[in-house]
């Protein structure tokens, strides 16, 4: 009908109004960031996927020790009742966050470098 017609660039008009909002107050949230900062923030970064990996290390290290005590044990319940949540149960990869640091190609892509 003719009124569906006249109804639909008032709501595209009011759409577009409300992304252009959206927008200028995300370019207003964006800032910048020093080298130094952006330097200090990526070797902390490094530092804990170090840790991250020294301590994943270790636990699985002691944890396969006693999986293979308790032979009849379902790994995966003994974890959920021991509250312990793995990497891939968090959503967790290690490869894109050490991905960040080396300063790859998809870093870059994802402009992750300072201004």
């Amino acid at each position: 009908t003719e009124e569906e017609i006249g109804e639909r660039p008032r709501r595209c008009e009011k759409s577009v109004a409300e992304k252009r909002e959206r927008l200028q107050k995300l370019e207003k949230a964006s800032g910048s960031i020093s080298k130094s900062k952006f330097s200090e923030t990526r070797l902390q970064l490094q530092n804990n996927l170090v840790l991250w990996r020294k301590h994943r290390k270790s636990f699985y290290g002691i944890w396969n020790q006693i999986m293979e005590s308790m032979e009849t044990a379902n790994e995966k319940k003994l974890m959920d009742d021991v509250c312990i949540e793995t990497d891939e149960a968090a959503g967790v990869k290690f490869a894109d966050l050490n991905e960040l640091v080396a300063g790859s190609a998809a870093a870059k892509k994802r402009k992750l470098s300072p201004l």
